[in-house]
This record gives structure tokens, C-alpha cells and sequence, in this order.
């Protein structure tokens, strides 16, 4: 147990340490991109490997596996996804491996159970787990985010929770199948069963209607669902970091490799930190940087 702290810095996942460096130009949303590659080849080089390496399902596609729309991440349909960071990077791995992009409707549950369906990847704000792991394939990481509560602003003690032991008081809502939901059950351990829903909506829609005092959620999705509701607030976020990438089926062996490749270049290049200018930044509702933070232990 123990208070809320401000402005604790983040730093990148152990994995990615030797071949990242930190960036250093802070900015709003640097908790979220933290990260920029620097490439061991060049550019050119690293291209040309991934776009060789590259064996998609469909000749000439990237086929990428994502629930559609999800504010910030994906705008449109999966017909007709007009928008978004994840669709952004998605369009740039297309055009980093010389494939045209597809979009496939799978829902999260099949995703990061391992079911596919005709994708390659997956590009769904999906956190890196050990439990994940064993069912499918994960590249390096192209966010860092974290646990974050969201309340409704007049909710009282839950509007203003900065610690372990509030937390385990109020009564929460969560998406079923999610590290929120394993870190309620493991770390939070609420006095209350939570409510568990299908979707990051339904979370958002369960605070604003009173049905419960706080939703734990995605720290994006925190900080958009504050911009858009008048009535909800993102109160804090905890103290685990979660590396966020791209999924493949287990065994993809060399397009685990392209993938890893070309998001390097990516990042190398300034795409991935400009998509988060883009289409993050914008729909913040505050600097994730400036949350204050529950600290578990």
C-alpha cells in the first residue's frame, strides 16, 4: 500500500535494451512512446531483410487482426478504417514490407488466444504477458502503458483514489480477458467482485451510469475516455508498466523477424513517435505523464 507520487519517469522494457536508447526528448505522451530505436544497419538494409523474410497467408497482403472502431487506435470500419494510431502503424508495416494492408475482424479474445484466422499480426493494444506468450508470438514493443482508473468526478473517495487500500473499497468494472482484469484479481484484490464486461465502452459506460465507481482500463483509453465524456475523470494510474506489441500465431519464426525489423525502422525514422502525435496526443484529455500514480508494493 502506499500514495499517489507525480511524475515518475518511465524507462523502456529490459527485453528492448540492446537495441533501443531512451528518448530524449520529453513531451506529452512520452509515457505511451517512450522509445526510439537506433538501427544496427541501415535503413536500407534493415528493409530489404524484413520485406524478404515477410511470408504473409494471402500473397502480396498484410492481413492484420483488429476489433474496429476503438477511439484513437482505429477509425472506421475494418471495410473502411479511416483513422488511428494502431491503423496508422499498421499502413506503415504494410508499406515497410511492400504488401498491400487488410484489415480482418477478430475479436480480442481470439487474438490473444492464438486464433488468427487468415491474419498475420494483430494490432490491438495487446500487452505482453507470460501467459500470452505461450499462445502466441510477440514483437518488441511500440508503447508503454499502464493500469489506469477511471471514476465519474463527482464519485467522491473514488474520484480522488491514491492508494492500494481505497482501491480494494470501491466497487469496479473491468473487461473480461485483459491484464486489468488479472491485475484487479492479483494486486488490487477488491473487497467487491468486479463487474466484467466485453468491452473498453462498457467499462467507460458502467462509471458514467453509477453503476460502479471506477473502471480500470488502458491508459490511453483512460485519458480519451476523459476527453469525451463530461462526467468522467482518469484518477490515477499504477505503478506497472505494460509493454504493448504486435501478436502473431505462435511459431512465425522469420515474420517475427520482419516485424521486429521494420518496426525498428520505424521508430528509427520518427513514424511511430509522429502516429502518436497524430492521432494520441490529440485526444488526451492530459499529459499521461502527469497522473499520479498508485504504488502496489
Amino acid at each position: 500500500m502506499g500514495r499517489a507520487q507525480r511524475n515518475p519517469s518511465s524507462s523502456e522494457p529490459e527485453q528492448a535494451r540492446a537495441c533501443h536508447t531512451p528518448l530524449v526528448r520529453r513531451r506529452a505522451g512520452s509515457l505511451l512512446c517512450a522509445l526510439v530505436v537506433v538501427a544496427l544497419t541501415g535503413c536500407s538494409d534493415i528493409r530489404d531483410t524484413a520485406r524478404n523474410r515477410f511470408q504473409p497467408v494471402t500473397p502480396g497482403t498484410l492481413a492484420v487482426a483488429a476489433e474496429v472502431p476503438v477511439p484513437g487506435l482505429w477509425q472506421g470500419t475494418a471495410g473502411e478504417a479511416t483513422g488511428g494510431f494502431e491503423y496508422g502503424l499498421a499502413s506503415a508495416l504494410a508499406d515497410e514490407l511492400d504488401l498491400e494492408l487488410q484489415i480482418v475482424e477478430v475479436p480480442f479474445t481470439d487474438i490473444v488466444a492464438g486464433r488468427f484466422g487468415a491474419a498475420d499480426v494483430a494490432l490491438q493494444e495487446i500487452s505482453v504477458t507470460g501467459g500470452r506468450q505461450r499462445l502466441v508470438d510477440f514483437s518488441v514493443p511500440y508503447l508503454i502503458t499502464a493500469p489506469t482508473v477511471v471514476a465519474r468526478r463527482d464519485a467522491g473517495d473514488a474520484a480522488e483514489l491514491e492508494d492500494l487500500a481505497t482501491a480494494r473499497e470501491v466497487r469496479w468494472a473491468v473487461r473480461q480477458d485483459t491484464t486489468q482484469a488479472q491485475f484487479l484479481a492479483d494486486v488490487v484484490r477488491p473487497d467487491d467482485p468486479p463487474v466484467e464486461v466485453a468491452t473498453t465502452a462498457e467499462v467507460l459506460a458502467a462509471v458514467e451510469d453509477g453503476t460502479v465507481e471506477a473502471g480500470l482500463v488502458d491508459l490511453a483509453d483512460a485519458l480519451i475516455g476523459e476527453k469525451s465524456s463530461e462526467s468522467l475523470t482518469a484518477v490515477a494510474r499504477f505503478d506497472r508498466r505494460e509493454d504493448v506489441a504486435v501478436a502473431l500465431p505462435n511459431g512465425s519464426d522469420d515474420n517475427l523477424t520482419a516485424i521486429d525489423q521494420a518496426l525498428r525502422t520505424l521508430r528509427a525514422d520518427g513514424t511511430i513517435e509522429d502516429l502518436v502525435d497524430t492521432w494520441l496526443q490529440p485526444e488526451f484529455a492530459t499529459d499521461p505523464s502527469r497522473l499520479p500514480v498508485i504504488l502496489t508494493e
